[in-house]
């Protein structure tokens, strides 16, 4: 069964024929994301409890790929180029000598933890880099068995309160920091009106948004944030996925309306309860406490495992 936008693109394309190609590009996305967002949850609210069983998840999975992907398209004529990911959060670990390809110990997380919603922005052009990032082959999010089964103990709880969890990155090949790196060294900064703002692009080595390793290589770091099941969208967290500056901070209040610092709070204990723990640069970031592989990094590519 297909469904249907409900909010024609072309409105929202003749309302940003006035805004730069970089807003032009974002607003195309946001729309179309939104639109995906508001037909699949009224869709599978329509399915849950019907005989064919598709539930919420049937009518938001179709709903929302077809949103997201008219979103890219609407933008395509606009596509930036360049970014990066600040995924270390300031710790030091040893440079990968000889990155691990042996995929044995990961599991699908969709399988693993069929609860969690995906929004995989690496396999996307929706991204610093503005296209697909090296390493990422298929649309699937990879992380170990053991950060699995503590998520899908923080997913549960978080279904009890009204909430589900929405994955940005989870395994991260090195292949794919390579890249970043080398958009680094490059002078592109088309991208820096949503992701850095207040931020040289030379410094952002120096600060710890970027580094030559990253936890999520490691397999069991997650990016992740909130979906309001009552509202039908992602909380409101006070500051977008990727951000480089104060905002992203984890203890940032400045501003903040006493929703978005619940929100983070909420988020931020669950999963500390549930065995990650969190770093201080980046709301959305988790690490497993007791990773299977503290000094291990792989850089086989995310797809289907076999």
């Amino acid at each position: 069964m297909r469904y249907r936008k409900i909010i024609p693109l072309a409105v929202a394309a003749a309302l940003a024929l006035s805004l730069s190609a970089c807003d032009r590009y974002s607003e195309g996305f946001e729309d179309g994301r939104g639109e995906g967002y508001a037909v699949g949850y009224a869709a599978g609210a329509a399915l849950n409890g019907s005989e064919d069983g598709g539930g919420f998840d049937a009518g938001y999975s179709q709903g929302y790929s077809e949103g997201y992907s008219d979103g890219l398209k609407s933008a395509s004529e606009y596509p930036p180029n360049g970014v990066t990911d600040p995924s270390n959060g300031g710790e030091n670990y040893p440079d990968p000598v000889s990155p691990e390809q042996d995929s044995s110990g990961f599991v699908s997380l969709s399988d693993q933890v069929p609860g969690v919603l995906l929004e995989l922005r690496y396999y996307s052009s929706y991204n610093f880099v503005g296209e697909r990032i090296d390493g990422y082959e298929e649309p699937v999010a990879l992380i170990t068995r053991e950060a699995a089964d503590a998520l899908k103990s923080a997913e549960e709880e978080l279904e009890t309160l009204g909430y589900r969890l929405k994955i940005y990155d989870a395994y991260r090949p090195q292949t794919a920091v390579n890249c970043f790196i080398r958009w680094s060294e490059n002078g592109d900064t088309q991208m820096k009106p949503y992701f850095y703002p207040n931020e040289d692009k030379t410094a952002l080595f120096d600060k710890g948004y970027i580094s030559k390793t990253s936890g999520h290589t490691r397999g069991s770091t997650v990016d992740v944030t909130l979906f309001d099941m009552a509202l039908g969208r992602d909380a409101d967290m006070g500051g977008t996925f990727d951000f480089f500056g104060e905002r992203s901070h984890r203890d940032y209040t400045d501003g903040l309306t006493e929703a978005q610092i619940a929100n983070r709070s909420l988020l931020r204990r669950v999963m500390e309860e549930n065995g990650f723990k969190s770093i201080s640069t980046e709301w959305w970031h988790f690490t497993l406490k007791d990773e299977p592989y503290p000094r291990t990094y792989f850089d086989f590519p995310v797809k289907a495992l076999d």
